[in-house]
């Protein structure tokens, strides 16, 4: 185990059967889900009793959040976006926008994991409105980059480009040098994309006014 975890199973053993200690196993089961699994269930099993025994609704919200990461950790993604899509529910009951941008990003990337980027654009959107209520720069960023990865894939470069930018302009705000670094090789790839696909047409339309 890594200190944070074992720093986790400290605190968990001090806890009684209460709100704290349900976010605690929640908190265990994402960081176990890929390298302890079993073990993650396990927690899983107890938090999602709890939060139906203390009728805990951001609880029984979260829960769906960590089914869908145990489902998809096990390879089943449609089982995965289908729980993030029954917490979606649960936090727009509770109008909770930090919930709702959450689960919408997972919903988008089990999306794009199947290729529908359509879709997956779809709740990149959503989890952008939500974190522009909140304001929180970093995820918009985060959302901004996925939109333009969806973009992307769906061959509309432009509008990747687009996105992509708004991505880098928050991040230099942010003096996030990280995420800047990364979202540059997507921006230069895009421009020389874009610029052969203009160079394309123009030789296509002088061919057509040769003929």
């Amino acid at each position: 185990n890594t200190p944070e975890i074992d720093s986790l199973f400290q605190v968990l053993e001090k806890t009684g059967a209460d709100t704290i200690r349900v976010n605690l196993l929640f908190t265990l089961v994402e960081k176990l889900r890929r390298s302890d699994y079993d073990r993650a269930v396990a927690f899983y099993e107890e938090a999602y009793q709890l939060t139906r025994d203390l009728n805990y609704r951001k609880g029984i919200a979260l829960s769906h959040i960590r089914k869908g990461q145990l489902t998809s950790a096990a390879g089943d993604i449609s089982g995965a976006q289908e729980e993030y899509l029954k917490a979606l529910q649960k936090y727009r009951e509770l109008n909770d926008q930090n919930g709702i941008a959450d689960a919408c990003l997972k919903a988008g990337i089990t999306y794009g994991m199947q290729s529908d980027y359509h879709k997956a654009a779809e709740y990149f959107l959503l989890s952008l409105e939500a974190n522009e209520k909140i304001g929180d720069k970093k995820r918009i960023s985060d959302n901004y980059n996925n939109i333009g990865h969806c973009y992307k894939y769906l061959g509309n470069y432009e509008e990747a480009l687009n996105y992509y930018n708004k991505s880098l302009e928050i991040n230099e705000q942010l003096k996030d040098l990280i995420s800047s670094t990364r979202s540059l090789p997507e921006l230069n790839l895009l421009n020389h994309q874009i610029a052969q696909l203009k160079k394309k047409a123009l030789k296509e339309i002088s061919m057509n006014v040769i003929r």
